[in-house]
């Protein structure tokens, strides 16, 4: 897909989102690494979603991580800032600062340059429920290679996996 084709996707994930936090009456909030932003952006443009979409806390360096998240700086030494653990404690902190959010969203991922082919374009997600505090994870590897369109590709995963999460 091309740059335009993954936005016109992203939009429609954010839209169909939108629809189904209004159904349910559910707020959420994220927290964007790799993305920086991108998937706060395209809820954001829905129009009425601020009653349901509480923010997005944009942490793409390790000092930001651990003071606005509270990752937890042995994690983060340990499993390095793209793995599940960073993900996992990053949507459970974020979810955790933001009472009113029913869910959360996290996503962390390496888009290159300078890193192993295996770990080049991996992403890794983790969505949290506030009642039943149980994380579900999900590790994707993008196809684009343009960090650009890596970016909408993982914005639109991410919202995608929210969505069906819910829906479970």
């Amino acid at each position: 897909m091309d740059e335009m084709e993954f936005q016109t996707r992203l939009d429609q994930a954010a839209s169909d989102l939108a629809q189904l936090l209004a159904a349910r009456q559910i707020k959420t909030v994220f927290a964007e690494s790799c993305t920086a932003g991108r998937i706060a952006a395209a809820v954001g443009a829905v129009p009425g979603i601020s009653n349901y979409f509480c923010g997005s806390a944009v942490t793409y360096r390790l000092p930001t991580k651990t003071a606005w998240l509270d990752v937890s700086p042995a994690t983060l030494e340990q499993f390095t800032a793209e793995s599940q653990q960073t993900t996992d404690a990053m949507a459970q902190n974020v979810l955790r600062i933001t009472p009113e959010a029913d869910w959360a969203l996290a996503i962390t991922g390496h888009f290159g340059p300078d890193i192993e082919n295996e770990l080049d374009g991996r992403c890794f997600l983790s969505v949290v429920q506030r009642d039943s505090g149980m994380i579900h994870e999900k590790s994707i590897q993008l196809e684009s290679t343009d960090r650009k369109i890596r970016q909408l590709e993982a914005a639109c995963l991410a919202i995608e996996f929210l969505a069906s999460e819910i829906q479970r």
